[in-house]
């Protein structure tokens, strides 16, 4: 109740995302056979801490960089998350990445790992603001086993032949035995089944 949710509603949805470029997450909650309801979040007027917002532009078909992991260094302290908008049936978060960065308004730097393993360093980036990063801009290569595994996209398993011959299904007729069954019940209750 103090935070404000009082107001009695059935919902079936709900995202989240900085809709008024504060640095703070806003909520929005779909009802059902009513107005959806939008929660403004004032953390940001009252604390006043630091933020970060990052907004990602990929390439090719993936132009959200879906996929795609932030680091961002502070000090001894890495922030990081990755673009995974999609939250349940039909549901979506904004595609910016918010970070808090509390009272510390300094960030060392902003690693970005891109879809495609290519890498985009920021030294020193302004906070409290938001910044536009372009896969196109990016200068490095992610180097790791995990990335040249995935780089060249070696198969995890090795296909053999098999000694063992494929199954074949028997043509047995449910009917024969039991004349007043409505259904085979040997087979899948979901299948069609051919008329008698």
């Amino acid at each position: 109740m103090a935070w404000g949710f009082d107001a009695p509603n059935f919902a079936n949805g709900a995202a989240y995302a900085d809709l008024d470029n504060d640095g703070d997450l806003d909520l929005v909650v779909n009802n059902v056979n009513q107005e959806a309801f939008l929660y403004r979040n004032r953390s940001q007027e009252l604390l006043k801490n630091h933020f970060l917002t990052l907004q990602l532009k990929g390439n090719g078909q993936n132009t959200f960089a879906v996929g795609s992991k932030v680091f961002v260094h502070q000090g001894a302290q890495i922030l990081n998350c990755q673009l995974m908008p999609t939250r349940g049936f039909q549901s979506s978060v904004d595609y910016k990445m918010v970070f808090g960065l509390g009272q510390n308004a300094a960030v060392d730097s902003v690693v970005v790992i891109w879809h495609d393993l290519k890498k985009t360093v920021l030294k020193n980036p302004p906070t409290d603001t938001i910044l536009l990063i372009s896969r196109e801009n990016a200068t490095g290569i992610v180097t790791s086993k995990l990335a040249d595994f995935q780089l060249h996209k070696q198969a995890l398993l090795e296909e053999i032949a098999s000694p063992f011959a494929a199954h074949r299904e028997d043509d047995f007729v449910d009917f024969y035995q039991e004349g007043l069954a409505y259904r085979k019940v040997s087979r899948k209750a979901h299948e069609v089944q051919p008329s008698t």
